[in-house]
């Protein structure tokens, strides 16, 4: 689904939305690659919100990683898109619903990375065994940027 409203997000008369600050659609699943793609053309959000895609299929098998297949692609003319401009993207706060186990791999600082102004990385609808590898995550988080706040809300 992320990547429909990345391609309905290149249409005009959405394309390119240097006005808008909020971009929240909790309910609609996206990995890294399709949040970094639907960043590039809304560069001036401060606050996103998204869900984190499912893990596995009905079968128990592993569907979807949380960096998606053409990760480091993404990154890199995400990156560049805005090393271009001399800004880097203002992203403050991003809010996530779920929880995935690939937060705890360096696809995450990755993709972090990409937002040195980033203040604010809040988690909701974690389920009660997921609070402890939250809690972990941001301890980690915290150490390798200690401006970073990391919650459960």
């Amino acid at each position: 689904m992320g990547h429909q409203i990345y391609a309905a997000l290149k249409k005009p008369p959405v394309a390119l939305r240097p006005d808008l600050k909020l971009f929240a659609v909790p309910a609609i699943q996206m990995d890294f690659c399709s949040v970094t793609r639907l960043l590039a053309f809304l560069p001036a959000v401060e606050q996103l919100e998204f869900q984190l895609p499912d893990q596995f299929t009905h079968t128990g098998q592993v569907a979807h990683t949380l960096a998606g297949a053409e990760w480091a692609e993404e990154r890199r003319k995400f990156a560049d898109t805005f090393a271009a401009s001399g800004k880097h993207h203002p992203l403050l706060s991003v809010i996530v619903t779920g929880y995935h186990p690939d937060l705890h791999s360096a696809a995450v600082s990755a993709f972090l990375a990409l937002f040195p102004d980033l203040e604010s990385l809040a988690f909701t609808a974690v389920g009660r065994e997921d609070h402890a590898n939250i809690d972990q995550l941001a301890g980690v988080l915290t150490a390798l940027n200690p401006d970073l706040s990391v919650s459960i809300i």
